[in-house]
């Protein structure tokens, strides 16, 4: 069994500067492969009408994805008007395809560092929150891992940065509660650099509403006005 030798083709953005870390295989095993990883299956999620929506194309530019669904161009955080990130971290993009990903966009542009974080300015309640990660560093496991926090509670402890392989799409899904009004989701790195591709956020329940409020008003009759109970 052959097993294809990737040569990485990291472009960045800005002035950042990127070094591949770790060593691609170049042995050809003898005998039937044995994976080294396990495909985590893609929650389903059924939309709340009317509950909070937020994608951001982590590192690229406004995009719509294969569903007709929008994703924003990455952006910093500003309190109260727009979620985005806290730190900016180096922003790179690949032109390798990237395998099990039906929207190659939203994974050929990404950032890196050792910490990562976002922010939403959101209502209490329950979100789903992804994130859409590939690995284009890591040729094996154990050479990098990292932890995802939302709102200062560990989620994700010691995830592997080799994720699902080299140049796969890998996905981290799941559900936090939100007390507040924030919430700030971090990958920490703990041994190489942390990832991420696009992050989505959305709400388990219906959004608040608000309830308007009645203000004084004049009601006019076209035939004249009134007045003691006579039309005059």
């Amino acid at each position: 069994t052959l097993i294809p030798i990737f040569t990485p083709s990291l472009v960045p953005k800005g002035t950042a500067t990127f070094s591949p870390t770790g060593t691609i295989p170049t042995n050809t095993p003898t005998g039937s492969a044995t994976p080294t990883f396990t495909l985590t299956p893609t929650q389903t999620f059924t939309p709340v009408p009317g509950a909070y929506s937020s994608r951001i194309n982590v590192g690229g530019d406004d995009y719509l994805d294969t569903q007709s669904n929008p994703w924003v161009a990455d952006q910093g955080y500003v309190p109260g008007l727009e979620p985005g990130f806290v730190i900016d971290s180096d922003t790179y993009y690949t032109t390798e395809t990237i395998s099990g990903a039906s929207d190659q966009t939203l994974y050929q542009d990404f950032v890196e560092g050792g910490n990562i974080e976002y922010k939403f300015d959101l209502a209490p309640g329950n979100y789903q929150v992804t994130l859409k990660m590939t690995n284009t560093d890591y040729g094996s496991t154990g050479q990098g891992s990292f932890n995802v926090m939302a709102n200062g509670s560990t989620l994700v402890a010691n995830q592997d940065s080799f994720l699902d392989g080299y140049f796969n799409a890998y996905d981290l899904t799941f559900s936090v509660l939100v007390t507040g009004n924030t919430l700030d989701v971090v990958l920490v790195a703990n041994q190489g650099l942390a990832t991420l591709s696009a992050i989505r956020v959305l709400g388990l329940q219906p959004g608040p509403t608000s309830t308007p409020v009645p203000t004084p008003c004049e009601i006019a009759d076209v035939y004249g006005t009134f007045s003691g109970g006579n039309i005059s």
